[in-house]
Parts: C-alpha cells; structure tokens; sequence
C-alpha cells in the first residue's frame, strides 16, 4: 500500500488511525521506499534514534525541500555560492545503514581486496579510495543531480544521515568541513564512478560493483544502493571524450556539533573544451 492510500485509510476512523500509526508499520515504509533490502529481524531491531513518531520522520526523510535544504547548505558552506543553481536532474537514489564508524569512499566500482588499512589519523587516502572514521551511525538517506553548464556537467551525490532531516534550517546545526578530498579519472575515462560502503559490510555490497546489471544507458545517470552502501555510474559519449579535459571528483566531509561526520558531497566535474561548444 502507498503512503496517500495509507493516510486516507488512517482518516477513515479513530481505530484504524490507531491501527496504521503505528511505528511499526511506518519503519518498514521507511525501509521499503528507501530502497533497502534487509530482513524483518533487522528493521524491527533498528533503532532510529529519534524523539519523532515514525510517520513524522517519515514525512520529513521524503520532504523534497530537505533535499534542497542540502544542496543549499554545500553550495553556501563549502562553495561560498549564493546564488540559486537549478539542477537539470534531481533524484532519489534510497538510503544505506552505517553499522560501523568508518566508510569508504571508492573512485571505481572495483571490490577491495583484503581490508581497508586505516593510518594513526583516522583516514586513509589512495588513488583509489580513501576512508574516513567518526561517522553517525544510523539510516542514510542519498540524493543525485546532474547541472548542465556552459562548459560541462556537475553531478553531485548527496549522502546525509536521516537525522539531518529533523531541522528546519541547516543554519540552526553547527556544521564544519572535515576536507576535501579530489580524486583524478582518467582523461580517455568512458564513464566516471563512485562508490560509498559502509565499514567491513562487502559481502552485502556485491551488487554495487556489478554496474552492467544496474547501469540503465537510457538514462544517462544512473544510481543504486544496498544494505550497507550506494554506487553512481555515469557513461561519457563517445563523441564527447575527445573534447572531455580530465574528469575529477571531490569529495566533502561536514561533521555536526558533536565532531561526527553527518554528511557527505561527492561532486564530480565533468569539463569540456571550448571545441565541444
């Protein structure tokens, strides 16, 4: 059942309001529109955390306006942006469970082999991935958009905790940026990618890697999640890669008040000659 059928159920009388309010009900919905495939065990087990009724945060973790509340926080806090930037593409991609303080930011959809190192600092940076500790365990929700401009296409992947959902305004949440970190493909790249996965979890993060089943080539961007991670693909035209300067992605940490990371923005530039025009 969808939620608007759900609501007008619920209206109907006070014990079917009773009944279908239930938080119980309203954690599975949560689940199941975010796209996470996980047992019964595991989503009556997951506590969110929150003070909320789980149709309240439910309301708030599908509130479009929170999406742009996100992008608006990125472009003022880490761009010093303020003008008003219209995405050609925004879209849902779902949401992945943090179970563990560390994730790891991946450039390629290529599975790593043996565990992640971590350095005396907390964080790893390679070619390939880097890992960053301290983050908010709990329901992640994530967001794409895709900006046509002049001289290229800016994609974005937006990764926030369900937590950030609650607040009105970003201003009232005492953000810093961790760092940024950039990451180059390479120029002749036929696509560009990128991969976030939870702690240790890759056995239930497999998919993510497996692009040919999940790429849909129509769209031109495309996204997918799993238990414990989220991976974008994004194929370049032929035609345009002799024109394509090499494409690079970086990545920004913000952390909350209490020093922990909360959210993530993976921008990648995808910038064209003055030949291409």
């Amino acid at each position: 059942m969808d939620v608007r059928s759900l609501v007008s159920l619920a209206v109907t009388n006070h014990e079917f309001y009773k009944s279908l309010m239930d938080d119980a009900i309203w954690k599975k919905m949560i689940f199941r529109d975010m796209k996470i495939q996980c047992s019964e065990h595991l989503i009556s087990h997951f506590c969110f955390g929150s003070h909320l009724k789980m149709h309240k945060l439910y309301a708030l973790a599908f509130d479009v306006s929170k999406a742009t509340y996100w992008r608006k926080l990125y472009s003022i806090v880490v761009d010093n942006a303020y003008g008003q930037r219209h995405p050609d593409i925004c879209m849902r991609v779902g949401g992945f469970i943090v179970s563990s303080p560390e994730i790891h930011v991946l450039k390629n959809l290529i599975m790593p082999q043996g565990s992640i190192p971590i350095n005396e600092h907390g964080s790893t940076f390679y070619s390939h991935y880097f890992t960053l500790t301290n983050v908010k365990q709990g329901l992640w929700i994530v967001d794409i958009d895709e900006t046509t401009r002049i001289l290229g296409v800016s994609l974005n992947m937006y990764l926030r905790h369900i937590d950030m959902s609650m607040y009105e305004s970003f201003t009232r949440i005492d953000f810093s940026i961790l760092g940024t970190y950039t990451a180059w493909f390479e120029k002749d790249a036929e696509r560009v990618t990128a991969a976030v996965v939870n702690g240790e979890n890759f056995e239930s993060t497999i998919d993510l890697f497996q692009a040919r089943e999940w790429v849909d080539k129509e769209e031109g961007v495309m996204a997918t999640n799993s238990l414990h991670g989220v991976a974008l693909n994004k194929e370049i035209y032929l035609q345009l890669q002799k024109d394509l300067q090499r494409p690079h992605f970086q990545v920004t940490a913000l952390r909350d008040a209490s020093q922990k990371i909360c959210g993530l923005r993976i921008a990648i530039s995808l910038d064209f000659t003055i030949a291409n025009i």
